[in-house]
């Protein structure tokens, strides 16, 4: 078994919101996902931003405690008065989430300039 990148989750500020970029094609075996979503819960309280993009762009499989860690991240976000918007998901997974009803639970948009345009004007910080 492969290790996983040691940096899965890495944080860019942008001026509305903080795009958080998932590095790890699959999010499949335990440690990656483990790493994916401490990394994910730990960044995200750790930075000041409001809201947050999730880049999974260079996504393409994902396992049920990743999502799991996207719903606590969301909920962590919310919680504090601001949004976590998914964006980048390739139609299988996109296909997934909405058959799992987590359409209706997570902000989802195509790209991060939809997902900025789904924000509000005020900014990310």
């Amino acid at each position: 078994m492969s290790e996983p990148p040691t940096e899965i989750v890495t944080i860019a500020d942008r001026p509305e919101a903080a795009v958080v970029t998932v590095h790890a094609s699959q999010l499949t075996n335990i440690q990656t996902v483990d790493t994916f979503a401490a990394q994910l819960l730990e960044r995200i309280a750790a930075h000041d931003a409001t809201h947050f993009i999730v880049d999974f762009g260079g996504v393409t499989f994902i396992v049920t405690p990743a999502v799991n860690a996207l719903l606590q991240a969301s909920k962590q976000v919310s919680g504090a008065g601001g949004k976590l918007i998914v964006v980048g998901l390739n139609e299988n997974i996109r296909r997934v989430f909405q058959l799992m009803k987590l359409d209706r639970v997570l902000l989802l948009q195509a790209d991060i300039d939809a997902a900025l345009a789904d924000l509000p004007t005020s900014g990310g910080k």
